[in-house]
Order: structure tokens, then C-alpha cells, then sequence
């Protein structure tokens, strides 16, 4: 006679012999695969009568109303309140659930290798975003970084990269008819060839055992480097000997840093000391003043930036006429300066400003926070563009933005990364900061970009 049955009082259920002809325990694991049988396992059925408690694995929760709430992994709608088992997922119901006791953070990236079990960690859920004290719980989208406003802005169209150099550079400068980059050699390349990949370096004769930091040629293809001991060299003509060049009657300057306009050579050393070359005679100018950064546009006009006795700035003048202050909005530790007609540009750490008429109005431009180079160019018909090196996160990049008239900055846009452009170097290596921009044609449409490394990158803009 069967014993009767009673639900919700198992501890009063007695001790029934197993089935017969059926040796195997069935062990019901919730959550885990459902054992084997013709219709799904429920207490509920007609099935509920064979079982033992001995075959219950695990004893069952009780729910508010003080009945027993079974489920059995089939039934499942979701995880409980207290998170301890799987959801009815397909891909979360896994065989071996019992051993994982929590899932507290995301597995280490592998690079799309197998996970556990299979399991890839690119097919994780997306987790939600975190909620930080500051309330800024979006991602940021694309290339946006928060050191610099420049990685966020949109990509240039049409732009063509390439490397000219990929070490060993550390001057350059365009000549009248040729691209001159001085290094472990003096190298140049005709202008007229720049575009073409295939065209190759011409290699000129260096003075005997000078170690070049810089190259200018002036109007009448008269060349000058200079030596990293800040020994000055010149020759007229391409056959005609090396001279060398007093430079001061004190020590040597270090290495130096050459801007040629005409027949003017400017030459800056490391301390920040300007001097003017006409004529093979050096004269000193701002002496008391330390020149940070100058720029130079194509009618030999000239801006810097200086620490000063009286105060820090920019200075600019016309090819003849004498040194002017220019006031800032507001105080800013100048990097760099361009300069292209009546647009002078300068930025710092934590910004810069632009102006379009010689500096009697300012505009602020933070997307050059971080600028570490800076040049300008101008068309025929007067409409000028900035572009600025910005360094953030261990990456260079180059932007540009034409000016307006009030100064504002107008259809920016990134040109370049030179992180993706050049390979990484180690980590001893210094980060591929982009030191000089050189403008090749007055309008900017190609670009020179010198590293810290002595890379130089080509960067042509469509016309």
C-alpha cells in the first residue's frame, strides 16, 4: 500500500527503497543541465510520487507565503534575488556552475583566445557603464581624449603620409629649390621631386667630422649648418670649401636652431639667446630676454615667444622695423609660435590663442592645448590656416584649422597620427613628440614633421 503523500512536510515522508532495476542516484544540480528523461523534471507531475529524499540534491527555498518554491533548471525564468544561480540563457547554462563562486570582474583580454571552457571574452555582454562621483558615465566616442581637444576632432580627407626620414634627422629647412635635412649626413631632395616616393635623396659633403643639429639655405643658395658644439660652417657654392663662423666671442652656443629670410640668418641656442646674422656679422637682439620659441613667415616677419625680465610673452616685428609687445587675454607659458602675415598663433600646456590682425584681438583656441610645434600658411587670396603638433597619451599627431576673421578657428580637422604612421619604439624610447613643422610652399599645402626620434614625415594636403 502506498504511503500517502504529503507536500511542504518532507522531513515526515519516510525512507522509500529505490526503484527497481535502477542503480544510478538521479541528482538534480538547479541550474545545471536537466537530467535525461522523456518530459521535463517537476515536482508538479506524476513523476513527483517515485522520487526519494535521497534523490533531491539540495533542499528548496521557501518562498513568502510559506510554500516550498522549487525549480528545477527547466523552469527557471531568471537569476534569484540573491544572484546565486544562472539565468534560463542557453550560453549561461553551464555544467560546471558550482565551481565558479563569483563573477566579480571581466577576465583578462586575451586577444580573442579561448576562455573558459570555450567560452570566448568577446562574446561577453556588454557591462554598463560606471557610474564614477563625477557623473559622467558615457564612453568616450572615437579618437576623443580627455589631455587634448585636438583627438577628438574629425579625420582630414585626401591626406597622403610618408616617411622621408625614419632616423638620424635633426635640422631641416626648404631652400630655394630643395628640401635639406641635416643629420648623421646632409641630405636634400629637389622640391619638384618631394611627391614622388621613388625619388632619392641627394647626399651632400658635410664639413669633416661635424655632427650637423641644423641647415639653413638663403636666397642665393648659400648654405650654413651648424654642429652640435654650436660651431657654425658656410659655403657659397656646392664645390666651394666649408667655412666656419664666429658665433660669439664666449663660449660655444650648443646646438642651435637656423631661420633663413633673404639674406638673414636667425640663430637661437639652447639659453634661449637670439641673435641676427647679416653679412657674416651676428648681432644680438632681445638680450634680455629668453626666446622660448620664433617663427618666421615668407615676407621675414617674425614672432616669439619670451621669458622676459618684465614679463612673459610675445614679441613680434616686420623685417625692419623694431620689437613690439603683444598682449594676451590672459597669461599662458608659450611652447610655440607661428606666424603667416598678420595671423601670429602661440600655445601652451593649457591652450593658445590666434589672431588675424597683428594682435589687437585675440581668440581662444584650446584645441592647442598641448601643442608642442606650431606653423602657418597663407594663400594668394589672404585666407590663412593653423597647424599645430599635439602631443597627448604618448601620441603625435598634426591638425589644422583655417582662421577667421575675428581670430576664431574654423573646420578643424586631424591630418595626421604619427603614432599609427611610424612603428613604436621601446620603452626606453622617448614618445614620437613632433618637434618642428616645417612648411614646404607657403600655403602649407605639404608639411614637414620632425621628431624627437629624427623621423621627418611628408604631409601633402590635397589643392
Amino acid at each position: 500500500m502506498p504511503l500517502p503523500r504529503r507536500r511542504g512536510r518532507d522531513d515526515e515522508l519516510p525512507e522509500l527503497p529505490p526503484l527497481e532495476g535502477d542503480d544510478a542516484t538521479l541528482d538534480l544540480d538547479v541550474g545545471g543541465d536537466p537530467p535525461l528523461d522523456e518530459g521535463p523534471v517537476s515536482l508538479d507531475d506524476a513523476a513527483a510520487d517515485e522520487l526519494t529524499l535521497a534523490e533531491i540534491a539540495e533542499p528548496t527555498a521557501t518562498g513568502d507565503d510559506g510554500e516550498e518554491a522549487v525549480d528545477t533548471g527547466d523552469d527557471a525564468e531568471g537569476l534569484s534575488d540573491d544572484g546565486e544561480r544562472w539565468g534560463d540563457d542557453p550560453e549561461a547554462a553551464r555544467g560546471e556552475a558550482d565551481d565558479i563562486d563569483a563573477l566579480d570582474e571581466l577576465p583578462p583580454d586575451d586577444g580573442g583566445a579561448e576562455g573558459l571552457d570555450g567560452d570566448r571574452a568577446d562574446e561577453l555582454g556588454e557591462l554598463p557603464p560606471i557610474d564614477d562621483d563625477a557623473g559622467d558615465d558615457a564612453p568616450l566616442e572615437g579618437d576623443a581624449l580627455p589631455l587634448a581637444a585636438a583627438f577628438a576632432l574629425p579625420a582630414a580627407d585626401g591626406l597622403e603620409a610618408r616617411v622621408l626620414v625614419a632616423g638620424g634627422a635633426a635640422g631641416v629647412a626648404v631652400g630655394v629649390d630643395h628640401v635639406f635635412v641635416a643629420g648623421d649626413r646632409l641630405r636634400a631632395w629637389p622640391t619638384a621631386l618631394l611627391d614622388d616616393p621613388e625619388a632619392p635623396a641627394i647626399v651632400l659633403e658635410a664639413p669633416a667630422g661635424a655632427s650637423l643639429c641644423a641647415v639653413s639655405e638663403d636666397v642665393s643658395r648659400t648654405l650654413t649648418v651648424a654642429d652640435h658644439d654650436g660651431t657654425l660652417w658656410r659655403r657659397e657654392r656646392a664645390r666651394d670649401p666649408w667655412l666656419a663662423l664666429r658665433w660669439t666671442d664666449d663660449e660655444r652656443a650648443g646646438r642651435l636652431a637656423l631661420w633663413a629670410h633673404g639674406a638673414t640668418l636667425w640663430a637661437l641656442s639652447p639659453r634661449g639667446s637670439l641673435r641676427r646674422e647679416v653679412g657674416g656679422h651676428f648681432t644680438a637682439t632681445l638680450a634680455d630676454e629668453r626666446v622660448r620659441a620664433l617663427a618666421l613667415d615668407a615676407r621675414g616677419a617674425v614672432a616669439v615667444a619670451v621669458t622676459g625680465l618684465r614679463r612673459d610673452g610675445v614679441r613680434a616685428r616686420d623685417e625692419s622695423s623694431a620689437w613690439t609687445t603683444l598682449s594676451l587675454p590672459s597669461p599662458l607659458d608659450a611652447d610655440a609660435v607661428a606666424r603667416a602675415g598678420e595671423v601670429i598663433a602661440v600655445a601652451g600646456s593649457a591652450g593658445g590663442f590666434v589672431t588675424a590682425d597683428g594682435g589687437a584681438r585675440w581668440s581662444s583656441w584650446p584645441l592647442l592645448a598641448g601643442a608642442t610645434a606650431l606653423c602657418a600658411g597663407e594663400t594668394d587670396d589672404g585666407a590663412a590656416s593653423v597647424f599645430a603638433a599635439v602631443t597627448a597619451d604618448d601620441r603625435a599627431l598634426v591638425i589644422v584649422a583655417r582662421v577667421a576673421g575675428d581670430g576664431a578657428a574654423a573646420g578643424a580637422a586631424r591630418l595626421c597620427d604619427l603614432s599609427a604612421l611610424l612603428p613604436p619604439g621601446g620603452d626606453d624610447d622617448p614618445p614620437q613628440r613632433i618637434e618642428r613643422l616645417v612648411p614646404v610652399d607657403r600655403a602649407g599645402r605639404r608639411l614637414l614633421a620632425v621628431t624627437a626620434t629624427g623621423a621627418v614625415v611628408l604631409l601633402r594636403r590635397p589643392a
